[in-house]
């Protein structure tokens, strides 16, 4: 059930990028700015990516930071995020995978 559940989420998400792609080649990839914490939003997809992670070394960490609002699509913010962490699992030779996320100005 994991591994489908796991396996349907990735069809949709490249299914989504595929679009995307589709949309930018013609000028029509729309983004919808709404005010928003980006953190919950990074801490999520984190949270549901790390549950399917089978091996405890990849497992990623997300350090808790302030909240950082501002005008962002959320549902980009996601993809991005997504995008991202599912390279570090792969890429990333079983290594922990450390979140931070700050503003330019803010120290870590």
């Amino acid at each position: 059930m994991r591994t489908t559940k796991k396996q349907s989420r990735r069809l949709s998400i490249l299914s989504s990028e595929l679009l995307d792609l589709t949309r930018i080649r013609l000028g029509r990839l729309e983004i919808f700015r709404k005010p928003c914490d980006i953190v919950p939003l990074i801490r999520n997809v984190a949270q549901q990516l790390n549950s399917g992670i089978s091996n405890e070394n990849s497992k990623i960490i997300f350090h808790e930071t302030l909240p950082i609002i501002g005008e962002f699509d959320s549902g980009r913010i996601e993809q991005v995020t997504t995008n991202l962490l599912t390279n570090a699992i792969k890429y990333g030779k079983e290594k922990p995978i450390d979140i931070f996320v700050r503003q330019r100005d803010q120290k870590l």
